[in-house]
């Protein structure tokens, strides 16, 4: 591995702690707030090096996913209504 490469992997990685420190920290304090924009960048940041997770019944994200299913469904009875 070149010095290139060594220096993009160690930025790459100095990324990554970063977003996780922020993550974390938003959830240790109420009162911190994550502005719109790093959370943009951070679901990009996963999305663009194929990060994904498993989806397990009871947890918050199947219940977002129940959530946004149940907004879909209303949506499309909506629009199939008004066709």
């Amino acid at each position: 591995m070149n010095n290139l490469e060594q220096a993009l992997q160690a930025l790459h990685c100095e990324t990554a702690d970063y977003m996780a420190r922020e993550l974390q920290k938003s959830r240790e304090d109420e009162d911190y707030v994550i502005q719109p924009a790093l959370i943009s960048s951070i679901i990009k940041f996963l999305k663009d090096n194929d990060i994904s997770c498993e989806i397990k019944e009871g947890t918050v994200h199947s219940e977002l996913v129940k959530e946004v299913t149940r907004e879909d469904a209303e949506f499309l009875k909506m629009v199939g209504d008004s066709v």
